[in-house]
């Protein structure tokens, strides 16, 4: 609240004068109470912004998805029409495959989602290494499951590499519901890693598709170095 000087009391006087600032305000003299100090918040020890967590797991499942892109475009993109495939993924992961606190945040594997539709998902699944550069990854189909309907459902396999971060490619004869397993190669480059499998089907429209399955994990064995040999030294 200012009060109105009238002109002559404190003659052109701007300033403080006890408890009043004085000042000049559209040609009149005016006297007001000082502004009072904010007051800073306390942060508390070990209180992490929410900004800055946030951030980060965003990072996190954004860096950990982005080499899934076309499945997940395969997998999500009729989930929902607002937003995008990725977008969704990227939503889905926030809430059910990060864990950890501040600021160690990991992925959880198991919970990773790449799909989700009204098809069986795969059951039993299991993973194996059926040689150096091999593997092999089973499902069964529930008995509740019309195999003459969903046996040409085709399984869309992922491997991913812990330590290189990034998809592994798998070459090998495209696999459905009906044959019960799929076998790949994969390439040499990846002796040595810790692996991790998904699963899902995808109608042979193409229009509908499962839920996804966590199949497993493999340590593949490091590459065997093969003793040098030996050349034997004639006598002359």
């Amino acid at each position: 609240m200012g009060i109105l000087i009238k002109k002559g009391s404190l003659g052109t006087f701007s300033g403080r004068v006890g408890s009043l600032v004085v000042s000049k305000w559209r040609d009149k003299t005016v006297a007001k109470d000082p502004p009072g100090k904010r007051k800073k918040k306390r942060k508390v020890k070990g209180e992490t912004p929410p900004k800055q967590e946030q951030s980060l797991r965003l990072g996190l499942v954004t860096h950990f998805l982005s080499p899934f892109k076309e499945y997940i475009r395969i997998g999500l993109e009729r989930k929902t029409r607002k937003n995008p495939a990725f977008q969704t993924a990227v939503e889905r992961n926030l809430k059910k495959a990060v864990l950890g606190k501040y600021p160690n945040f990991t992925i959880n594997y198991q919970k990773a989602i790449f799909s989700e539709g009204d098809l069986d998902m795969a059951w039993g699944t299991t993973l194996e290494l059926t040689g150096p550069m091999a593997l092999r990854i089973t499902w069964e189909v529930p008995e509740t499951s019309k195999i003459k309907l969903t046996g040409r459902d085709e399984a869309c396999c992922m491997l991913y590499s812990e330590k290189k971060q990034k998809l592994v490619t798998l070459t090998g004869e495209t696999a459905y519901r009906g044959d019960f397993e799929m076998r790949a190669n994969f390439s040499q480059l990846f002796l040595g890693h810790t692996l991790h499998a998904w699963i899902f089907f995808v109608s042979p429209d193409g229009k509908s598709v499962s839920n996804t399955r966590y199949a497993g994990t493999v340590q593949v064995p490091e590459k065997k170095v093969a003793a040098p040999a030996i050349q034997e030294t004639l006598p002359t």
